[in-house]
């Protein structure tokens, strides 16, 4: 799903998320662990926002989406970033994507492109390494990492890094407040 994300807009394409995801319906535990284990990681769960894919991929994509969603509604509320300004007043995002990127933003001559996940602290490590390698050859301007606040081991504080990416970590209490 691409969004164009604005001030004006952020509030009801959030709103529209929760609509998707209170759609969800679980299936029941028959008694088999085995089969109700396999059912997570692979039966088609048929309502939410990711209607062919299983609970378990599911949940992957919509804690990733709400990385995204709630990322960009904190930039569009303060346009700083551990003191760098970004200049952008839309973003566009790919929501439940898995390649390409998931974040672009253009105003005038200045460009961003960014990555988000959410990841548990035992894969932050592999991911960051991955989204570095993906984000380091861009040639824009701005290029930004959002994830999970409680996904690294050491608090990490918003801002650009040594490696000219810039962090913006995502507050578990914005995401399980939905």
């Amino acid at each position: 799903m691409k969004k164009q994300l604005t001030s004006k807009n952020i509030e009801f394409e959030l709103a529209q998320y929760r609509q998707q995801m209170r759609s969800i319906q679980l299936f029941a535990n028959d008694g088999n662990i085995l089969r109700y284990l396999w059912d997570l990681k692979h039966r088609p769960l048929g309502s939410g926002p990711y209607l062919k894919v299983s609970l378990f991929e599911t949940a992957n994509r919509v804690f990733s989406d709400l990385v995204i969603l709630l990322g960009i509604r904190q930039l569009l509320c303060d346009r700083h970033v551990g003191g760098i300004a970004l200049p952008f007043e839309c973003y566009d995002a790919a929501l439940g994507t898995t390649h390409g990127l998931d974040i672009t933003a253009e105003q005038g001559t200045k460009k961003l492109v960014g990555e988000a996940f959410h990841v548990a602290q035992s894969f932050f490590p592999t991911k960051m390494g991955s989204v570095r390698e993906k984000l380091e050859t861009s040639r824009a301007d701005f290029k930004l990492v959002l994830f999970n606040s409680d996904a690294p081991k050491k608090l990490i504080k918003p801002g650009r890094q040594d490696n000219g990416l810039i962090y913006v970590p995502v507050e578990k209490s914005k995401y399980m407040e939905l």
